[in-house]
C-alpha cells in the first residue's frame, strides 16, 4: 500500500547574520520540501526580490563562520529534549563577496547526513547573486546594478525602545515590553553588544492563568555587521538557540566566491524558482 506524502515549508533566510548586516544578498528566499515515505524528496524554493532597499557590500572585514541552531525544552518532569538543527556555514572576503551555505532543511524532516545544501554567492565586484543547485549542477545567476554601495557598520542596528503592547483576548489585558542594552562581552573571540527584551503577559492575556515572562537576546558584532549569538526563552516553546561559531578572520580561499566547473549557468531575474529532488536517505 503506497502512502500519501507531507510537505513541509520552510524559511530558508539565515536567522543571524540577516538579522544584522542584512543587505549582503540579493533576495529572500522561501520554499517547501514534499518527502515521501519511498526515501524520495522534491523541493521546490523560490527566490523574491528584497522587500526595500538594494543590496550593500561590506569591504575589507573577511570573516568565516558556522551557524548552529537548536531548541531546547525542558519537560514537566525535568527532563530535557534538545533539537540541533542543521548547521549553515558564512563566509565574507575583502572584496565584500558573501557566501551562504544552506541546508535545504532547517529541521529533521530529511535524514540530516544526506540533506542537499543550497550555497548562495553575492559578488558586488562582478555585480551578481549566484544560487547553486548542486543536485543538477546548475548555476542561476542575477545580476544586479553597480556599483553596490558600501555600508557603513553598524547599518540596521537599532536598539528598540520599551513598548506596551496590547492583546487580543477575554481580558484585554495588556503586555508590558521592557528592551535593555547588554555588554559589550567577547563572543568566540569578537566584541559584541547585545539587547534584551522582556516581554511580561499577565493573567489571561493568552489564556494563562498565571503571568508569564518572554525573553529575547540579541548579541551583534558591530566590526563584523552580524549578529553572533540570538536567544528566545519562552516557556510554551522552550528556549531557542542561535550562534555565530568558529570564527575565523583570516581571508576565505577564494574559489569559494566562484561558479565551479561543470556548473551550467542560466541567467534569472527576480523572482524565479529552483526544482530538484533526490533521495532523502
Amino acid at each position: 500500500m503506497k502512502h500519501g506524502n507531507w510537505i513541509v515549508f520552510l524559511c530558508l533566510a539565515s536567522a543571524l547574520p540577516a538579522a544584522h548586516g542584512q543587505m549582503q544578498k540579493c533576495s529572500m528566499v522561501s520554499g517547501g520540501v514534499m518527502n515521501g515515505l519511498d526515501g524520495k524528496y522534491t523541493a521546490t524554493l523560490t527566490y523574491n526580490p528584497l522587500p526595500m532597499g538594494k543590496p550593500g557590500m561590506l569591504p575589507g572585514r573577511p570573516y568565516a563562520g558556522e551557524e548552529i541552531a537548536q531548541r531546547v525544552k525542558t519537560l514537566p518532569d525535568g527532563s530535557r529534549v534538545v533539537d540541533p538543527r542543521p548547521s549553515t556555514f558564512h563566509y565574507r572576503d575583502s572584496a565584500g563577496r558573501t557566501r551562504t551555505e544552506r541546508p535545504l532543511a532547517r529541521s529533521s524532516v530529511m535524514n540530516r547526513a544526506n540533506i542537499p545544501v543550497v550555497p548562495e554567492i553575492f559578488d558586488p565586484v562582478e555585480g551578481a547573486c549566484v544560487y547553486l543547485d548542486t543536485v543538477n549542477r546548475v548555476a542561476h545567476r542575477v545580476r544586479i546594478e553597480l556599483p553596490v554601495r558600501v555600508l557603513t557598520p553598524p547599518e540596521g542596528l537599532t536598539f528598540p525602545m520599551p513598548v506596551t503592547v496590547a492583546m487580543g483576548g477575554k481580558s484585554n489585558a495588556a503586555a508590558a515590553s521592557a528592551t535593555e542594552r547588554l555588554g559589550p562581552m567577547t563572543i568566540e573571540g569578537v566584541e559584541a553588544r547585545g539587547t534584551r527584551t522582556t516581554t511580561t503577559y499577565p493573567a489571561g492575556a493568552m489564556g494563562n492563568d498565571q503571568p508569564m515572562t518572554v525573553s529575547r537576546e540579541n548579541w551583534v558584532s558591530e566590526e563584523l555587521n552580524v549578529t553572533v549569538l540570538s536567544k528566545v526563552t519562552d516557556p510554551r516553546q522552550g528556549e531557542d538557540l542561535e550562534a555565530l561559531v568558529n570564527i575565523s578572520r583570516e581571508e576565505p580561499d577564494g574559489s569559494l566566491f566562484e561558479i565551479p566547473r561543470g556548473y551550467r549557468v542560466v541567467e534569472e531575474t527576480l523572482p524565479f524558482q529552483i526544482t530538484f529532488s533526490g533521495r532523502a536517505e
